[in-house]
């Protein structure tokens, strides 16, 4: 009796529902056609939605003449481009939609992806659709640690999510870092052990062989993660601006001119080479795809399109409006590309 009446509950949920998002009528239409009440409409309107009978997606514009003005001038092999909001959460969520619906179709049974850490890339990774996917996961950075607590999120936790995602079908690995309890000295010291080990190298050499790269980027701001730990080893915001450092890419700290910049850290952090991402994305068939916008993090993707670190970019308006009033494309990227 109980299950009857969930039933037709529900039937009448997917009736109001229908009659107001897909035959449009008013709410005082349906109220008069189903012999209610127009709060009742509305409480079973907001009650489809609660129960997942009614989904609500927000599609923002894209802007085709933005990424095909992009996509000539800097020889990208695709741009997409959405709305720009002044909320960096709200700009976050929109790049990672459009990344993710960007990004589902080349998760194709045998590629191999590549994943770096952050917030845009766990975002894009959270918004992809769950399905079995016969493809290997790869974190692409990870920095050396002796603290038990989580306070980021790593590649590795995101190359999780993506496994996850994917399963049972999916394949993913893992890199650690991890000496609890060690002095800095002595983490330094096991860090560079755990990077020589052939297994290592092995995996290393493999990530620059993948067949999708998924990037965010950072600007040298002080929460981020790469400054937060470079202040733990005594390289502080200062210093790294002093360098000539923009922001990085997967760890990889790079100069307005897209080139990497020593930082001397790079015994504590295991990533894929930046010699890699710009190999691949000079390579057609190749999907080197970098998530990121807001007016913040312009510095940073200005240089890493300069250095022709990736081959794809999601971005957003303002942020597409601005690169092309400032940049200029590199003179040998066309080139390049046509040899590949």
């Amino acid at each position: 009796m109980v299950s009857e009446i969930a039933h037709s509950q529900d039937k009448r949920l997917v009736e109001v529902a229908r009659l107001f998002y897909r035959e449009q009528l008013s709410k005082t239409e349906i109220a008069n056609r189903q012999q209610i009440s127009i709060t009742h409409v509305n409480r079973l309107l907001r009650d489809a939605q609660q129960k997942g009978i009614v989904e609500v997606l927000i599609k923002p514009p894209r802007f085709e003449g933005l990424e095909a003005e992009l996509s000539r001038r800097f020889k990208l092999r695709e741009v997409r481009v959405v709305q720009s909001t002044r909320d960096p959460e709200s700009l976050r969520k929109v790049l990672a939609e459009e990344a993710a619906e960007y990004l589902q179709p080349h998760l194709k049974n045998g590629a191999k992806v590549g994943v770096a850490s952050g917030r845009t890339v766990f975002e894009t990774v959270s918004a992809i659709r769950e399905g079995p996917r016969q493809i290997e996961i790869y974190p692409l950075n990870i920095l050396a640690n002796s603290e038990t607590e989580v306070k980021s999120l790593s590649a590795n936790t995101i190359a999780t999510v993506l496994w996850f995602k994917c399963r049972p079908l999916a394949k993913a690995f893992r890199f650690e870092l991890f000496f609890p309890h060690q002095s800095f000295p002595e983490v330094r010291k096991s860090s560079r052990a755990s990077l020589g080990h052939p297994e290592s190298r092995k995996l290393r050499s493999e990530m620059g062989e993948l067949d999708v790269y998924i990037l965010g980027i950072s600007e040298l701001r002080p929460d981020s993660q790469l400054v937060e730990f470079s202040e733990t080893c005594g390289v502080d915001l200062a210093a790294l601006t002093s360098k000539g450092v923009v922001g990085d890419v997967a760890f990889n700290t790079i100069g307005a001119d897209g080139n990497l910049i020593a930082i001397g850290l790079e015994d504590l952090i295991f990533q894929v080479e930046l010699s890699d991402l710009k190999n691949a994305s000079n390579k057609r068939d190749r999907f080197v795809v970098l998530v990121g916008g807001g007016i913040d993090k312009l510095p940073a993707i200005k240089a890493a399109l300069a250095g022709q670190v990736f081959n794809r970019i999601v971005t957003d308006s303002d942020t597409a409006e601005s690169l092309l009033s400032t940049l200029d494309p590199a003179p040998d990227h066309a080139r390049r590309l046509s040899t590949h």
